[in-house]
Parts: structure tokens; C-alpha cells; sequence
């Protein structure tokens, strides 16, 4: 009976509301994990992007349509190339919704927590934010190299077959995962007016682009 009646409470609290460090950790963890899977996919779209300039400058090295079977070859490498990395991305996107809808749930209720009400808890809510804004900030510096994959893959629509399926495909997919980050960013803004109640205006003058991110948004540019 005592064994029964411990489980129970044991599993009153798990599934209570959480607390002021369960929420942080919560936060902290799927924040984390969130930016593992952007830096991955950063990281798969440069691979799809070497493989795609390596088969564009053999392409160019025919001397055109008298090549026409090679080229037609590469044109289904650079397809394989696209449908590899698509079909990472719609994972990826499928864990970016679920994650993000957790930490927009967790950090407004830490707001709403007795304990981040505290003077102690002011720098460490301060800090929080500044991570969101950091964040959004990476967002604003990587969907640009995002379009811009876009628009090149689309440039190459009527090349060939197998080629124009895989880069529909990665089109719609390319579309969701700007789109999620676009309500992301929104999500962070309400955040941040939602801390404000809290611990008032923010000095972000001080908040830059993750140097991780940074790194990877270059190299994706080729830069």
C-alpha cells in the first residue's frame, strides 16, 4: 500500500504543473535541440549545394547539347542530390513545429511563475530573452541563403524529368520551413513583449548572431 501510494504521488508531480527549473530546463533543452537541427540542416544544404555546382560546372564543361546524355546523367545526380537533402528537411521541419510549440507554451508560463517574479530571477529571465532574440536573429541572417536556394533550383525547372519532380519537391519543402520560421519569429516577438510586464525594456545592443550559426550562413554563401 505504501509502494502504491508513493508511485501515486510520484506521479502526481510528474504530471502537475511544472516549476520555475523544470520550465527553464525544459526551455533550455529544446531550444537546444532545436538549433542541433538547424545546424544540421545547414550543414546538408551546403552538401546538396556542392553536389549541385560540381554536376552544373561538368554540365558547362560538355560544350552543351552535343553531350546531351551526360548531361542528362548529371542532371539525375543533382535530383538525387535534392531528394536526399528534401527529404531531411521535411524531418527537420516536422521536429522545428513540435519543438518550438513547447517552448513558446514553457516560456510564457515561466513568466507566469511565482518565483520568476523574484529579484534573483530578474538577471537570469534577462538572459533568457536575450537567447530568443539571439535566436531570431539567426533566423533573420540564414532565410536569405534559404531563398536563395530556392530561386536556384527553381532556375533549373525544365532541365530534366527526374530533376523537375525533386526540385518541386524541395520547393514546397524549402516554402515550409520559411514559413515556420517566419511564425517563429513572430512567436519570439511575444515573447519579448510578454517579459516586458515582467522585467521591463531590454537592451539587446549587445545581442549578436550565434557564432556557430554565423559560420555556417557563410559557408552556405560560399563565402
Amino acid at each position: 500500500m505504501d509502494i502504491i501510494t508513493k508511485e501515486k504521488k510520484a506521479l502526481d508531480v510528474e504530471s502537475g504543473d511544472a516549476g520555475y527549473l523544470d520550465l527553464i530546463a525544459n526551455i533550455e533543452e529544446n531550444a537546444n535541440t532545436m538549433t542541433a537541427h538547424i545546424n544540421d540542416m545547414t550543414i546538408e544544404m551546403r552538401t546538396m549545394t556542392d553536389g549541385f555546382n560540381k554536376s552544373s560546372k561538368a554540365i558547362e564543361e560538355t560544350g552543351g547539347a552535343s553531350k546531351a546524355a551526360f548531361v542528362r546523367k548529371e542532371a539525375r545526380k543533382v535530383a538525387g542530390y535534392i531528394e536526399s537533402f528534401s527529404s531531411r528537411l521535411k524531418e527537420h521541419n516536422k521536429q522545428y513545429i513540435n519543438l518550438w510549440n513547447q517552448v513558446e507554451k514553457d516560456s510564457l508560463e515561466l513568466f507566469e511563475n511565482t518565483f520568476a517574479h523574484k529579484e534573483d530571477s530578474k538577471q537570469h529571465i534577462i538572459g533568457f530573452v536575450k537567447s530568443m532574440k539571439s535566436m531570431q536573429l539567426a533566423i533573420y541572417q540564414s532565410s536569405p541563403s534559404v531563398e536563395g536556394v530556392k530561386k536556384a533550383s527553381l532556375g533549373n525547372m525544365g532541365l530534366e524529368r527526374t530533376l523537375n519532380q525533386a526540385i518541386r519537391f524541395l520547393d514546397d519543402d524549402l516554402k515550409s520551413y520559411l514559413d515556420i520560421m517566419e511564425t517563429i519569429v513572430s512567436s519570439i516577438d511575444r515573447i519579448i513583449a510578454k517579459s516586458k510586464f515582467l522585467i521591463g525594456e531590454i537592451d539587446f545592443s549587445d545581442v549578436s548572431l550565434p557564432k556557430e550559426q554565423s559560420n555556417e550562413v557563410e559557408n552556405v554563401n560560399g563565402e
